[in-house]
């Protein structure tokens, strides 16, 4: 007696990818509403100035940036990159590009979270992977273990 066992690698590798890119895209999705959520969480330790005769708060060095007008947190996103030849999947966080607040303001919020001669760091995207780190990999992971069950 003789079995035939079939496999169709195709469908389930192309299954596996689509169930993969999700599971990086639900990560990524909570590194982002991480970051927004502290974006627009006041600091408590904030300092008051007057900008052209308006009273504005500044967040602390070192600190997630005070919400101001919100085009900050609607600039925060994430995509996933098509897959490469070696089969990786990559996802990028961060600035959307061609966004009104990127375009107008990319050196606002790239010295916001690198520093700059005048401005001192107040990071909010790298903070946002570093902090979740285990978390974003545990989100992905059951995921993907779901899809085996």
């Amino acid at each position: 007696m003789k079995s035939t066992i079939q496999f169709r690698g195709r469908v389930v590798t192309e299954k596996l990818k689509r169930s993969s890119s999700k599971a990086l895209a639900y990560g990524l999705s909570y590194a982002k509403g991480y970051a927004v959520k502290r974006v627009s969480s006041p600091n408590y330790t904030t300092v008051m100035s007057h900008n052209a005769g308006k009273l504005v708060e500044h967040s602390k060095p070192g600190r997630f940036p005070h919400k101001g007008s919100g085009a900050l947190q609607s600039a925060i996103g994430f995509e996933i990159m098509p897959y490469d030849p070696r089969g990786f999947i990559r996802g990028r966080f961060g600035l959307r590009e061609g966004h009104n607040a990127v375009r107008g303001g990319f050196d606002y919020a790239l010295h916001l979270e690198k520093g700059g001669r005048f401005v001192k760091k107040r990071p909010f995207l790298v903070p946002s992977i570093r902090n979740n780190k285990a978390r974003i990999r545990s989100l992905i992971t059951s995921r993907l273990k779901a899809l085996l069950r």
